[in-house]
């Protein structure tokens, strides 16, 4: 998922490995590829937990009423 068999293509192709073309829409990430994933994981595996990369909108919105 997303762009890293682009970002190291060189050495996935040393390893054998097939990457498509950079404009393939199999590097982009989509919704239900991730929602099968964590279907098919184990119950309680530690690897797949959320990685919030930003403050929910909810939380940053509330902040900004209160100012």
């Amino acid at each position: 998922m997303g762009d890293g068999a682009v970002r190291y293509r060189e050495t996935l192709e040393r390893l054998g490995v097939l990457v498509p073309d950079a404009r393939s829409p199999l590097h982009l990430i989509q919704a239900p590829a991730i929602c099968l994933l964590g279907e098919r994981a184990p119950e309680g595996d530690p690897r797949v937990v959320p990685d919030y990369r930003r403050r929910p909108d909810a939380e940053v919105a509330l902040e900004g009423a209160a100012s």
